[in-house]
């Protein structure tokens, strides 16, 4: 679950930059 943090957390990042481009 520790890990699962770090990984999910960079996931949600590329996630959020990505949507936010395309949403932009």
């Amino acid at each position: 679950m520790i890990h699962f943090s770090s990984i999910g957390k960079t996931a949600l990042l590329i996630a959020m930059a990505e949507g936010s481009e395309t949403d932009d």
